[in-house]
């Protein structure tokens, strides 16, 4: 078997791999579907001209020519008709003139019209082809033209790098199929040159399936113009070393010269040859590509810079000073997410602001989801969605004075806007200007977001090494605050139980107060840390009836007056004779102010001042637990209600504690249906205040 004979064959066990390869994953559309179709048919051309080219009776080998024209037939309406599905582009006429054609091949290949004989030529059986065969050639040839018209525009108008780069990989195949059955014609009137349709159909069948099966395609245009590039520079670094070598040849022919002297020039050039090359890789580089190639070496610059970055604002500058230096703009900033729909200023040049707005990009968020693509300010005027957007984002962009806006952002969200003014020098954006921006802005959008994750893990380390901490002092804490009633009690209990000492009756009464006190001061702290377990896990029930909550406070009052009474510390009450309804646990709620009471004992200075307050509003019932201590600055307002974490500036040298009590209370108040806060000033006291549901309210 001849390469001539086994080329067809290959062609139909190649088309009927990829038909299988296909068929398992992309067969559910209807493009798909003509897809298989046109792999098929590919696949049966292939067998049938094999057929031909092996048949030994010329009769039987132009039986299977005619049935390998049927075969083309159906290959090209097969593409046509996938081309027409695939894009949406297309009319029914063209449709139907496709199929028209098709029926038509059936009918005629039979007849001496299209094939009307079987002969031999140098590379084995070929047939003699009949007076219809020029017009049906040129309309084979329309179809696959109209077809790759199609694809072309469906490419122009496609919004994403893939498809456009998809539709690159259809039109390749077309054109080689075209040019190799080019080929076959030329042969088949004469011209000494090889057939080579079918290599051109197994390239045409391999190209169109990568494209449908493949997701991420290589650009199809770099690789070209990067493949003539490396082969010219190889030339040009080459030239020198083979005019070497000629001159070598001709003079170790020719002349009687030392062989060192024509081995020095060889060993120089072969040292040279490398630089040459890159010297001439680069100047081809720089013609084919144009701007481009500025462009090109702009991000590789770009990349390797921000490669060693973690800090946000190093980052945000260094992207709009890339976007100055490429494009040129008049001026530009970079605005970077701050909340939800809130971008912030992160870095600008030549901008004329002294306050930097905060822009709301609520419809620009939703104009992202439709195109990433850069758009321009008089598109806001223009497109639909971008016409609907309020009056306070329309008012922000406008503050910016841009020309033309692109997103720096994720595979799915934005994640900052790179706003830039018109070119310097009059001068318009072109076509590779948004290429370089659109691709700058995803490069940068990368960087950005893997700085964020960068700081939030930074902030979630401290964020640990915080909790490790007071963690470490809660344990602390515990072993102190549990071990000082435990030795009170066993001091007090052992001195009671020793019968050799004669303990006074009065001291005997001593000892006993200080067991109890120290008992209920362990009992206390035990309830706190498992009150707090409870709130954790949600375990913790509320009981809710209807009290007065005057007669809570004055309760609580009545518990801490001991500790009132040894600070000498004076206590102002609600003076109202009227109660107030709330719909409470009243067990907790008498914690919740007990912790707050003990807390203004704790840290006010003796002899000072605390107040227990109330109001009644629709909303409920507000109550403040003000002193008059040291005050909470702002930074430890933040973390007070955190468990485990007691203010280092209010803390006097006896106020130690768990570290629970503020966490228990908040909890409690929001288990409530309420909300709790502290209002303070260093040196001028902290108020706490947390509001519950009245009777009223709860119905």
């Amino acid at each position: 078997m001849t390469l001539y004979q086994a080329l067809p064959l290959i062609q139909g066990i190649f088309s009927v791999t990829l038909f299988v390869l296909v068929a398992k994953q992309y067969w559910r559309t209807p493009a798909s579907r003509l897809f298989l179709l046109f792999l098929g048919a590919l696949a049966f051309w292939g067998f049938t001209v094999a057929m031909m080219r092996l048949s030994g009776d010329l009769v039987k080998a132009l039986w299977w020519e005619r049935a390998g024209l049927i075969m083309v037939g159906f290959t090209v309406i097969s593409f046509c008709l996938f081309v027409t599905e695939y894009t949406g582009l297309g009319h029914r006429l063209i449709r139907r003139l496709a199929i028209l054609f098709l029926l038509a091949t059936v009918a005629i290949a039979p007849t001496n019209l299209l094939a009307q004989g079987m002969g031999t030529d140098r590379y084995g059986n070929a047939p003699i082809w009949g007076s219809l065969f020029s017009v049906w050639v040129l309309f084979t040839y329309a179809l696959v033209i109209v077809a790759a018209i199609y694809l072309e525009k469906a490419r122009r108008v496609s919004n994403t790098y893939e498809e456009r780069n998809r539709y690159l990989y259809f039109i390749l195949g077309a054109s080689i199929s075209v040019l190799g059955a080019f080929t076959d014609i030329l042969s088949a009137i004469g011209v000494r040159i090889y057939p080579m349709a079918i290599p051109a159909n197994i390239c045409f069948g391999c190209i169109t399936t990568v494209a449908i099966v493949k997701y991420h395609l290589m650009d199809i245009r770099v690789t070209l113009r990067q493949g003539v590039v490396y082969m010219s520079a190889s030339i040009i670094a080459s030239a020198p070393l083979v005019s070497v070598l000629v001159l070598w040849l001709w003079l170790m022919q020719n002349r009687d010269i030392s062989l060192g002297w024509l081995l020095l020039p060889l060993f120089v050039l072969v040292l040279l040859i490398v630089p040459l090359w890159r010297s001439a890789q680069e100047l081809l580089k720089k013609r084919f590509y144009g701007d481009r190639y500025d462009y090109l070496r702009a991000l590789e610059r770009f990349s390797e810079q921000s490669r060693g970055i973690s800090d946000m604002d190093k980052l945000c500058s260094l992207i709009v000073d890339m976007a100055d230096k490429t494009l040129q703009p008049t001026h530009v900033c970079l605005m970077v997410a701050s909340g939800h729909n809130d971008f912030r200023m992160a870095a600008s040049l030549r901008m004329n602001q002294s306050d930097p707005p905060n822009i709301k990009v609520g419809t620009l968020a939703s104009w992202f989801k439709r195109s990433d693509a850069p758009f321009w300010h008089r598109d806001l005027d223009s497109i639909p969605l971008l016409q609907a957007m309020s009056a306070e984002e329309r008012v922000g962009l406008n503050s910016l004075g841009a020309e033309l806006y692109c997103f720096v952002a994720t595979e799915s969200q934005p994640i900052g806007i790179m706003a830039l003014g018109s070119k310097q020098r009059d001068q318009l954006y072109t076509r590779e200007d948004l290429q370089m921006l659109y691709t700058l802005s995803r490069q940068a959008g990368l960087n950005l977001e893997n700085v964020r994750l960068l700081e939030l893990e930074r902030e979630q380390v401290h964020r640990l090494k915080q909790l490790e901490e007071m963690k470490s002092e809660f344990l602390f804490a515990v072993s102190h605050q549990l071990r000082t009633p435990l030795t009170s009690i066993k001091v007090a209990s052992d001195m009671l139980a020793d019968p050799e000492m004669q303990v006074p009756e009065e001291s005997q009464r001593r000892l006993m107060g200080t067991i109890k006190n120290s008992t209920r001061d362990l009992e206390m702290h035990i309830t706190t840390i498992l009150d707090f377990a409870k709130l954790e896990n949600a375990t913790l029930e509320l009981k809710r009836e209807v009290i007065d909550f005057k007669e809570v406070i004055q309760e609580v009052a009545e518990v801490l007056s001991p500790q009132i009474r040894l600070k000498e510390q004076f206590v102002e009450l609600p003076v109202t004779d009227s109660g107030v309804l709330v719909n409470v646990d009243r067990y907790r709620v008498k914690q919740i102010l007990s912790i707050l009471v003990e807390n203004a004992i704790k840290f006010t200075p003796r002899r000072g001042h605390i107040s227990v307050q109330y109001q009644r509003s629709d909303a409920g019932l507000y109550i403040e637990v003000k002193d008059n201590g040291p005050g909470i600055s702002l930074e430890e307002q933040q973390k007070i209600f955190d468990a485990y974490y007691q203010a280092k500036s209010r803390r006097p040298r006896d106020a130690d504690g768990l570290g629970l009590g503020l966490a228990v209370a908040k909890k409690l108040v929001e288990l409530h249906g309420g909300q709790i806060w502290v209002e303070s000033n260093p040196n001028e006291g902290a108020a706490f205040i947390f509001t519950l549901p009245t009777e009223s309210a709860a119905k």
